[in-house]
């Protein structure tokens, strides 16, 4: 088993669940918490330390930073500092502010971690990973992408086909927002293709409205609560097990690729296939449809990503 260093940048709510849920993973030697508020991110760290004295199966040094330029020679980085979505805000609200804050610390971070695999969760996802690459000036940037919104509908299919999530599988794919869609040629139920399977039960299916449900969830979480913080954190770990065992692992989240109808290479989520250092895109496992719609979400992020890369430059003295 490997031993890793990771770091994660930004321990708000949603950094301190992922922190908290790699804390447990067996192959992290080292955590680095990254937050620009010093006594705050003392405080996170003093408390996953404790955790590990007496919960943990594993020893994890855990160091708190507030300056990501401090950060060197790590395997992993997560990145979740930003503005967090507030009730009624679109993740795209968020695009402007946020990529300042994805310039600065990749332009931080970069120099000292080349060999890193960097994870953007920051809000909008695809467009501010996008941002991040550009002045990281690194290959291996990749999003957390729809790894979520396909969480979210097996969740929510098994539910509408009163089964457990584990029978379920299939992706989300494409934005992490408004244009992203069920990939249906994905999906079964105990290894059979979803339409077969509900025609076998005798089950009716309006997948129109699971889709709806998956774009409607995080709002009406972050209505109640406050914020996403426990789904993002479980289904994050997937990806971040894909980077860091060395087993195929075959997921939907944001990779860079190339649209004919895209000026730029877009990083956009569709199944992926990951092994510790290899990524694979699976294209051809979709649909001629699902394929078409992708490029409907390519252009969706490029246009943010534009947006934000303009106010950017147009902030500069």
């Amino acid at each position: 088993m490997a031993h890793l260093r990771i770091a994660v940048i930004g321990v708000g709510r949603l950094g301190q669940a992922v922190a908290f849920r790699v804390l447990q993973e067996p192959y992290v030697k080292e955590l680095l918490l990254v937050d620009l508020r010093e006594d705050f991110v003392r405080g996170v760290a003093e408390e996953f330390r404790h955790y590990v004295a007496i919960a943990s199966m594993h020893d994890v040094e855990i160091e708190a930073l507030s300056d990501a330029s401090e950060v060197a020679g790590a395997d992993i980085v997560i990145v979740t500092a930003g503005v967090p979505r507030k009730p009624g805000m679109s993740r795209r609200d968020l695009a402007v502010h946020n990529a300042k804050i994805m310039k600065d610390i990749a332009e931080a971070v970069s120099p000292r971690n080349p060999n890193a695999v960097f994870l953007v969760a920051t809000n909008p996802v695809d467009a501010m990973t996008m941002v991040f690459k550009r002045y990281a000036r690194v290959d291996r940037v990749y999003g957390f992408g729809t790894m979520l919104d396909t969480a979210r509908f097996r969740s929510i299919l098994a539910r509408e086909l009163g089964v457990e999530p584990s029978r379920v599988t299939g992706f989300f794919i494409g934005e992490h927002g408004e244009t992203g869609f069920v990939a249906w040629s994905t999906v079964y139920v105990d290894g059979i293709h979803v339409d077969k399977w509900v025609r076998r039960k005798g089950k009716l299916l309006d997948k129109q409205a699971v889709e709806q449900k998956v774009h409607k969830v995080a709002a009406e979480v972050i209505a109640t609560t406050g914020a996403t913080m426990w789904g993002p954190a479980g289904a994050f770990i997937k990806v971040i097990r894909g980077f860091a065992i060395p087993e195929d692992h075959l997921l939907a989240f944001g990779v860079e690729l190339k649209f004919e109808e895209v000026p730029e290479p877009v990083i956009i989520s569709v199944p992926t296939m990951v092994t510790r250092g290899y990524v694979k895109p699976l294209l051809e496992i979709l649909s001629d449809e699902e394929r078409r719609k992708l490029v409907e979400s390519a252009r969706a992020i490029y246009n943010v990503y534009r947006k934000s890369i303009e106010a950017i430059e147009a902030s500069k003295p």
